[in-house]
């Protein structure tokens, strides 16, 4: 089918669908290279996304530089694949390299805001190893201005508690709702 003109595209979606059940990826990756030259349309997220599954699994295995370059090579081919920056960065705090996770979870705003929410404890992890709570809260504030969000807020909410006590942590809560409804 995939040598018959009107349905090669169908019949390399299918393969691809196939490969993935198979957990495939090396072969998931090369079908979806044919199929963007099949069809003009780029599938960079697609790809990059089985790139994270090459890299978790050999994470899992404890192949850690083979994961980093799998890593890199999801976001070589999108750039904007929030979870490849999760993964690095959870890769990071594994390795307690703080700074370093904590670039790669704050690319995630940039990629997929709708992500954030995923770093947030981590990103309280880090920044406690580092010893710089007041910059996560000065972080999370901004994210929760610009995003907003439910998790980022009971973060800070906790963080407040822990800081300054229940009363503060119920007076932030009251003071957010009131304005985000």
């Amino acid at each position: 089918l995939i040598k018959s003109e009107p349905h090669t595209e169908h019949a390399l979606w299918q393969l691809i669908g196939i490969y993935q059940q198979e957990k495939d990826w090396d072969k998931a990756i090369e079908i979806a290279h044919r199929l963007e030259a099949v069809s003009g349309k780029r599938h960079a997220t697609l790809i990059a996304q089985y790139y994270c599954e090459m890299a978790e699994s050999a994470r899992r295995k404890g192949e850690w530089a083979t994961a980093m370059k799998l890593i890199r090579r999801a976001l070589s081919t999108d750039r904007n694949c929030a979870r490849a920056s999760i993964i690095e960065g959870d890769m990071q705090l594994l390795a307690n390299e703080p700074k370093l996770a904590i670039r790669a979870y704050r690319r995630v705003e940039q990629q997929d805001p709708d992500f954030v929410s995923e770093t947030v404890q981590p990103l309280i992890d880090c920044y406690g190893r580092l010893g710089r709570p007041d910059e996560m809260i000065a972080y999370l504030q901004r994210i929760l201005a610009r995003h907003g969000g439910t998790t980022i807020m009971l973060a800070l909410a906790e963080l407040e508690r822990q800081g300054r006590g229940e009363e503060a942590a119920v007076a932030f809560i009251t003071r957010y709702l009131t304005s985000h409804p």
